[in-house]
Parts: structure tokens; C-alpha cells; sequence
């Protein structure tokens, strides 16, 4: 039996705002990755918002203007997919799998959750306890904690010396309206060349 190895190809464009695409192409695979990627991480936090990118990630889930939490998951899940998030200190991601029929159905719930969340109030007193627990449990996996106390000493007084979760008690008693503003402006790059007619 002959193996023949796929030809992968991969292609950037840049659209006339900045907003970079890249595609690559597998022929023999039929599933589908996106990820919309924001260009800001834990580092662009000022002290006052240490923690609310990586908050304001958990928190888009919570709901759209046109989506509840459940409808959201439910969305990717029927259709075999799967949906997720991660924030580190240089950018946050958002990023769902599926099968290549269901790439419309991918594409509609990224930018659901990146142009309307809703951040409501009883959600985020919810996803305080939530991120609670987790920051316990990264603290309880030495592996990975001991690259943040390296970072906080090598990096000391900066941003990137800041753990992902600092602040975070803080950020979890934000007001809906205040995730909103922030939001907002962590994604106004990606609003302009949107909306831009000639994007």
C-alpha cells in the first residue's frame, strides 16, 4: 500500500485594517478549526484590571444578545464540535472545532460571542466561585505554577511578572457594565475593521 503525504498549504492575508486571516489547508482532513484571536493578554492590564481579560473570557460564555449560557454549548455540541477559550499574557482565543459542513455554524457563534456578549450580573457573581476554584487548582500543579513564580521574578514591577489571575477577586465584582466597557475596548480593533466598508 502506498502512502501519499498531504499537501498542506498555508496562506496569510491582511485585510486594509490590520485584521490578519490565516487558512491552512489539509485535503484530507474534513473537520474545521477557527480561532479568533484578540491581540491582548494579561500584560496590556493596567494594575487596577489585573485579571480582567482572562475574567472577561470566562465571561462571554454567559451569554449573547441572542444566545443563552446553555444555547451557546449546545450549539457546537449536537453537531459533534467543541468549543473553548484560554487567555495567556500576549493574546486570549477564542476557538471551536466541527466537522467542514458545519464551518457556518462555527463561524456564527465566534463572533456571537466576540460582538454581543451580555455579561450578566448574576453570571458573574456565579463565575467568581468558579474562578476561585481554579486558580486553587493551578496552584496545586507545581509543573505548571512554578513558571509563574520564575516570571514573577524575573520580570518583577512588569506586567508580564503578573500572574494570569491577579486580581481577580477584584474583577469578579465588577459590574456587567464595566466587563462591557472593558470588552469593548480589548475588542475596538477588531469592531472597526468589521463594521469598515471597505475591509
Amino acid at each position: 500500500m502506498k502512502v501519499v503525504a498531504d499537501t498542506v498549504t498555508y496562506q496569510k492575508t491582511v485585510l486594509p485594517c490590520g485584521l490578519r486571516i490565516v487558512t491552512e489547508t489539509i485535503p484530507s482532513v474534513r473537520s474545521v478549526a477557527v480561532g479568533l484571536w484578540v491581540d491582548v493578554g494579561s500584560r496590556d492590564e493596567a494594575e487596577e484590571e489585573a485579571g480582567i481579560t482572562h475574567f472577561i473570557e470566562h465571561m462571554v460564555f454567559k451569554g449573547t444578545e441572542r444566545r443563552r449560557t446553555h444555547q451557546i454549548a449546545q450549539r457546537i455540541e449536537y453537531v459533534g464540535g467543541y468549543l473553548n477559550a484560554f487567555t495567556t499574557k500576549e493574546h486570549t482565543c477564542y476557538y471551536v472545532r466541527v466537522l467542514d459542513e458545519y464551518l457556518d455554524r462555527a463561524l456564527d457563534t465566534l463572533i456571537d460571542l466576540a460582538f454581543r456578549p451580555r455579561f450578566p450580573e448574576r453570571e458573574i457573581e456565579k463565575e467568581k466561585e468558579v474562578i476561585l476554584e481554579e486558580m486553587k487548582m493551578y496552584e496545586d500543579t507545581p509543573d505548571e505554577y512554578i513558571f509563574d513564580l520564575f516570571e514573577e521574578l524575573v520580570y518583577a514591577g512588569h506586567p508580564l511578572g503578573r500572574r494570569l489571575w491577579d486580581g481577580r477577586r477584584r474583577c469578579a465584582r465588577l459590574p456587567g457594565p464595566c466587563c462591557w466597557i472593558l470588552w469593548r475596548g480589548i475588542t475596538r480593533r477588531i469592531v472597526w475593521c468589521w463594521r469598515r466598508p471597505d475591509a
